[in-house]
């Protein structure tokens, strides 16, 4: 069983944030309007560009450590150990582990103190996953219009640790 979900067709609009911290004092993203009302803003250029400059700045671990979260993601949801998830999630859990825990260590020790990292923001009992934004550094990563929760993002780093091997928290 894989993960499948429905990309939909629909017209997608520029949207600014103005900021004056930004490059030339704004963001541009881009706005999908739901039938429902609600709208989905996405930053994609940003995303690419933090996303490759975090993978420069790990020895290209970043990008390891999400492949393995996210096939460990499908395994589990094939096993109906966790529901699907879209592998994107795997991909702004893992951007919140700061640089220097890729680094040391070889492969599996990156992947281990990421899980760890991120299962400890995600159970901190003051702010915590509360500060964690995805690739694009504007937009959290839960809350609001989200398709997952902090419990979704708890059982997927749970199932991966033991699915690893690597025993109890």
């Amino acid at each position: 069983m894989t993960c499948d979900f429905k990309l939909a067709e629909a017209p997608c609009f520029k949207w600014v944030k103005y900021d004056f911290s930004a490059p030339e004092g704004q963001y541009v993203g881009s706005v999908v309007y739901g039938r429902d009302g609600n709208k989905v803003i996405n930053w994609p250029e940003l995303q690419l560009a933090n996303g490759r400059a975090k993978s420069t700045n790990t020895g290209h671990r970043y990008k390891f450590v999400v492949r393995v979260l996210k096939d460990v993601e499908n395994d589990l949801a094939a096993e109906s150990v966790i529901k699907c998830l879209p592998s994107y999630f795997s991909e702004c859990l893992i951007y919140n582990v700061p640089d220097r825990l890729f680094l040391a260590g070889d492969f599996d020790d990156a992947v281990r103190a990421s899980l760890e990292e991120v299962y400890r923001q995600l159970t901190r009992i003051w702010l915590g996953s509360l500060r964690m934004v995805e690739p694009s550094g504007i937009k959290k990563v839960f809350g609001e219009g989200q398709k997952w929760t902090e419990k979704d993002a708890r059982k997927l780093i749970e199932g991966a640790w033991y699915s690893l091997g690597y025993g109890g928290q």
